[in-house]
Order: structure tokens, then C-alpha cells, then sequence
């Protein structure tokens, strides 16, 4: 079964948190973003913005989601990203064949 729920891309002037404004600045906007019951899912990507992210989902009340995948398969979802982002309509079902959610309450 495929979990149907938006997926959203969060776009930030930064490419990595160089010091604590950065840090502050992704929390702050990724908790603009979410609400309670939310998932966000904090896997992958630089260190110091994946924590600020889970921060922000804490804050919000939102779950957190990390993902272990195998290689082949998170190239394949790097591939679906960027093709939704280009808004490409595209099913993200089964993109986790391979891998194995964990969703912390």
C-alpha cells in the first residue's frame, strides 16, 4: 500500500549552516512549514540542517521519519525528486521497495 501524502520540497538560501544564524534560519523555516501530525522526514543531506529540521518537527509536533535505503534505490528517489520538482507529474509509490521506514512519535 502507498502512503498518499504531499510531498514537499523546502527551498532555502543556503546550501549549508556555516554558523548559528544559518542554523536558525532552516529551523525557523521548516517550522513555517509544518503542523502538528505532520512527517517530516530528516534523512539524508548535510548534518547540521537535518537536525535543525527534526528541531523544527519537534517543535511543530510533527513526526519524524528516518529512511534506510539501499544505494540503487535512493538514486532513484533523487531521480523522482528532481523530476518533481521540475513539476512533473509523477507516482512516488513503491519507491521504498528496498527500504525500511522508522517513524518516531
Amino acid at each position: 500500500m502507498c502512503l498518499q501524502s504531499p510531498i514537499r520540497e523546502v527551498k532555502l538560501s543556503i546550501d549549508d549552516v556555516m554558523n548559528p544564524q544559518d542554523f536558525k534560519e532552516v529551523r525557523e523555516r521548516v517550522r513555517s512549514l509544518l503542523s502538528p501530525g505532520d512527517y517530516l522526514d530528516f534523512t539524508g543531506g548535510r548534518k547540521a540542517i537535518s537536525a535543525a529540521a527534526a528541531l523544527a518537527a519537534r517543535e511543530a509536533g510533527a513526526h519524524l521519519v528516518s529512511t534506510a535505503v539501499d544505494q540503487d534505490t535512493y538514486a532513484r528517489m533523487n531521480e523522482v525528486m528532481m523530476r518533481i520538482a521540475k513539476g512533473e507529474d509523477v507516482d512516488p509509490c513503491n519507491l521504498l521497495a528496498n527500504g525500511r521506514t522508522i517513524v518516531f512519535f
